[in-house]
């Protein structure tokens, strides 16, 4: 084809002769059947930075206005042909310029630049929230709904913050804490406050030297000083600080006092020092000078107990000066010069102890101690004169005893020689009589349930079965919870032919714990395998004093 030459015919499906004839036509290179290229094409009618795209019917397209590339600065525009950064878009009237969207549950676009950490740094949606990301976790979540978290994911409020929050500055406000360095606008700044209540004011008169809260709208009425780090100043035009709600109360919390100067004063806008409303602190309640009140009487105490009522306390001068105290109406006692007087009931004390120090206890009727305990542990409780220590109805000290139904027998036998043996009948013919916070479960064993010293005394007599190989030598004694008391209350005897039927007895005071077990025990120091036939068996206990 062209001057002369005539080209060879294109075979069917044969790539190499197709190749060998665009040569023949053009300055065209053409790669190999496996991997073809394109060397030295020129495109007529594209302009610089045109990107190639399929259009219609497969056709080779540019729109440099909507897809352009800038090969010299490396920068892709789109919507634009003058992209200022490694991606320009710009998306004219849509207000929507692009859209990043996952098939898994949660889409995330991450930032990151030749010091941060891959996928650190991110903005995303979880779920129907939205959460920024620094650090490799969520910092700050906004809800569908508007609510904003700052720390949390279920913010509940318009602005939650789980932790501190530092206004003017950029130090550590620390948990939950406000922080505010500087003013607060101008103006006046009310916080709402519920039902029946007045509601706080901060007035527009701050200074750095005399800062202060109104309680209300007027500037020469009540205010709060914050004069320095350590105190808060009340002032008001009267100098009392007044309740005016009817059920006003003071509510003092966290370990700190409530104080008053010379001349404080509580009241609830009835005049300095009358009708008082309620004082409640978890602490102390001090005053500089007085706490004064109206004088009261019976059925109406200066000071009442509960809800206002006539159960109360007030002041008398005199004669006699008294602190008087009305239950119902009535007058139950109070301190006057003399001391504690009652009028009527007692002086009952549950739980704690009514201590008289070094003083006397005087009565000329009944003290009711009911279960209380009297003494201290180390001071010894007296009755002197010609008084008596009497117990009344069922009250007393700890006792017990135990005896043997007359006739009915048991034997022990003495096993080992010079072992003890517990004298444990196990049957129904002892029994125990006369006990006060004492027991006998079983037939084999006293059971002391209060702790003291107790006095113990007992007695028995003994039939031993033989007396082969000698006399036998036997000993009694008593036992404390298994356990022989060692020289305490041993009582021995020695049996002959001649007279095989002794009296063993013996007593001692002993310590015995709370829950104590007491019972008698034997012993053959001579033989083992005697066998003694126990009959008349008496055994005593009292409790004297304490351990």
């Amino acid at each position: 084809m062209g001057r002369g030459r005539v080209a060879p015919p294109i075979k069917d499906g044969d790539w190499t002769s197709v190749r060998q004839a665009i040569n023949r036509l053009s300055a065209i290179t053409l790669g190999s059947e496996a991997e073809p290229t394109f060397a030295g094409l020129t495109l007529s009618g594209m302009t610089v930075g045109s990107v190639l795209f399929a259009g219609a019917s497969g056709v080779v397209s540019q729109d440099n206005s909507s897809l352009f590339w800038d090969d010299t600065n490396n920068r892709l525009g789109i919507g634009v042909n003058t992209p200022a950064y490694k991606l320009d878009v710009t998306s004219g009237t849509d207000n929507i310029v692009a859209n990043f969207e996952s098939t898994d549950a949660e889409a995330f676009i991450t930032f990151h630049d030749n010091t941060t950490v891959t996928n650190r740094t991110a903005i995303g949606a979880i779920g129907t929230r939205m959460g920024i990301f620094a650090g490799g976790s969520e910092r700050i979540s906004i809800l569908t709904g508007g609510n904003v978290g700052i720390g949390t994911t279920t913010p509940l409020s318009k602005l939650s913050i789980n932790g501190g929050l530092h206004v003017g500055g950029d130090s550590d406000a620390g948990d939950n804490n406000l922080l505010v360095d500087g003013t607060i606008g101008s103006g006046v700044h009310t916080i709402t406050p519920g039902t029946d209540v007045t509601g706080l004011i901060i007035n527009n008169e701050h200074n750095s030297t005399n800062p202060h809260i109104l309680l209300n709208n007027d500037t020469t009425s009540a205010k709060i000083f914050l004069t320095d780090a350590d105190h808060l100043t009340l002032l008001s035009t009267s100098g009392n600080i007044r309740l005016q709600a009817t059920m006003g109360v003071i509510d003092i919390r966290g370990g700190r006092n409530l104080e008053f100067s010379s001349g404080g004063n509580i009241g609830n806008g009835g005049g300095a020092g009358t009708d008082p409303a309620n004082i409640w602190a978890t602490t102390n309640i001090t005053a500089g000078d007085n706490v004064i009140t109206s004088g009261g009487g019976a059925g109406s105490p200066s000071y009442t107990f509960k809800n206002g009522g006539t159960s109360g306390m007030w002041f008398t001068i005199g004669p006699p000066a008294a602190l008087n105290f009305s239950v119902n109406g009535t007058l139950k006692g109070g301190f006057q010069t003399t001391g504690l007087v009652m009028n009527t009931g007692s002086i009952t004390d549950t739980t704690g102890a009514i201590s008289f120090g070094n003083e006397n206890l005087t009565t000329t009727g009944l003290v009711d101690m009911g279960s209380a305990v009297i003494g201290d542990g180390t001071n010894e409780v007296q009755v002197s004169g010609t008084g008596d220590l009497v117990f009344v109805g069922t009250a007393g000290l700890p006792f017990g005893e135990a005896h043997q139904t007359d006739g009915l027998t048991f034997n022990v036998t003495m096993t080992t020689v010079n072992v003890w043996a517990e004298v444990d009948a196990a049957t129904t013919n002892i029994n125990a009589v006369d006990l006060n916070l004492v027991t006998f479960p079983g037939d084999h064993y006293l059971l002391l349930t209060e702790e003291g010293k107790y006095f113990i005394t007992y007695s028995f007599t003994a039939e031993i079965d033989s007396v082969a190989g000698g006399d036998q030598h036997v000993e009694s004694g008593i036992m404390v919870n298994g356990s022989i008391q060692t020289d305490r209350g041993l009582g021995h005897e020695q049996y002959a032919a001649i007279n095989k039927e002794r009296n063993l007895q013996g007593h001692t005071i002993i310590d015995v714990p709370t829950n104590g077990q007491v019972s008698l025990a034997i012993k053959n120091t001579t033989s083992g395998g005697k066998v003694l036939t126990i009959d008349h068996l008496n055994i005593t206990v009292v409790q004297h004093g304490g351990t």
